[in-house]
């Protein structure tokens, strides 16, 4: 059973809401959908993961928070984000980069891509102290020094004057987190935070910045495809299917009792080391058959019918709305996997 990781329902406060967002991209084939729809609230202090498969939306709602859409191609159609009492997508430029680095934070996937790779790590890390802290080089080089002792570089005096490629993955990640943190942020978003790392350094990244959460008071989103990886420390979890959200409820009673038939899939494509059956072989690594759909032709009815071993006729015909189950629990299907009467599979 999972430890509850939810907090004091009196203490709560909202941190971050999201309503209604749609996001598209101009593209050869037409305007693609990329997040239809999608709303959440994230509670002061909480540890918050959006999870699907890639495709979903995921990075593309994250980047849209941080207002980093590429203006090119892509742009924000409707919504709110509402953060410290202000939407967001109301304010100018100017106040979006004061806010950026900030108040609000964001460690990117593939750090090597994201660092630059033609300056010292060490610098890096104190641009930010220099452009919102308004510290001269020496200081910004002490502070830069601290915080990446602060995230568990050794030496980090050697590792201040390295470029990106002369420090392993992990560390790199460690800077990442370094840069994202300088400024103690109220809100940090973390986007694929142990893509490409082996299972040991995942689960220290994920320690750092869980341990750098509590000590600074943040609320933390993560982004992820993988629902094993967040188990034990999340508080609240968003599933997202070519999208949309599908369903949300705290981390208990998600991974206790999915409602979603796509929920229970990806929970049980997480591999369980060393379990077997009665029989006492090891059980066979369920799989989700297919893919997600074109989002520049999506189906008639619920986008996951294809691949659901639930799916009935309405399923194929009608879109499910959201509805609301419970307390901060809301479920997009049908028929959700509680109800008696789906016992039927095709």
């Amino acid at each position: 059973m999972m430890k509850s990781n939810i907090p004091n329902s009196t203490d709560l406060t909202c941190a971050l809401k999201v309503v209604d967002l749609h996001v598209d991209f101009a593209t050869a084939g037409g305007v693609l959908p990329a997040v239809r729809g999608v709303s959440f609230e994230l509670e002061q202090g909480e540890t918050l993961a959006i999870v699907g498969e890639s495709g979903s939306g995921k990075s593309v709602t994250a980047l849209s928070i941080m207002q980093l859409i590429a203006k090119r191609t892509g742009r924000i159609s409707s919504g709110e984000i509402v953060f410290d009492g202000q939407d967001l997508l109301k304010l100018d430029e100017h106040k979006l980069r004061e806010m950026r680095g900030n108040a609000i934070s964001m460690i990117f996937q593939e750090p090597m891509s994201s660092l630059n790779p033609l300056m010292k790590v060490g610098h890096q890390v104190g641009e930010v102290f220099r452009r919102h802290l308004k510290v001269d080089r020496a200081e910004a080089k002490r502070l830069s020094i601290e915080m990446l002792r602060k995230v568990g570089l050794s030496a980090p005096e050697r590792r201040y004057n390295e470029f990106p490629h002369q420090i392993s993955g992990g560390m790199r990640q460690r800077v990442m987190i370094a840069i994202a943190l300088a400024c103690r942020p109220q809100l940090l978003i973390a986007d694929e935070p142990t893509t490409a790392l082996d299972v040991t350094i995942q689960g220290q990244i994920l320690d750092l910045i869980q341990g750098l959460k509590n000590e600074n008071e943040m609320s933390v989103v993560i982004i992820t495809h993988d629902l094993g990886v967040v188990a034990e420390i999340v508080d609240y979890v968003v599933v997202m299917y070519a999208g949309q959200v599908v369903e949300t409820g705290y981390a208990r009673e998600i991974f206790e009792q999915p409602r979603h038939p796509y929920t229970k899939a990806l929970i049980n494509a997480v591999p369980k080391l060393g379990l077997r059956t009665r029989t006492k072989q090891r059980t066979r690594l369920e799989e989700i058959v297919g893919t997600v759909p074109n989002l520049l032709a999506l189906p008639a009815g619920c986008a996951f019918c294809e691949r659901c071993d639930y799916a009935q006729e309405i399923c194929s015909t009608l879109a499910p709305s959201m509805e609301v189950v419970g307390a901060r629990r809301s479920v997009r299907c049908h028929f959700d996997l509680t109800k008696k009467d789906r016992h039927h599979e095709r």
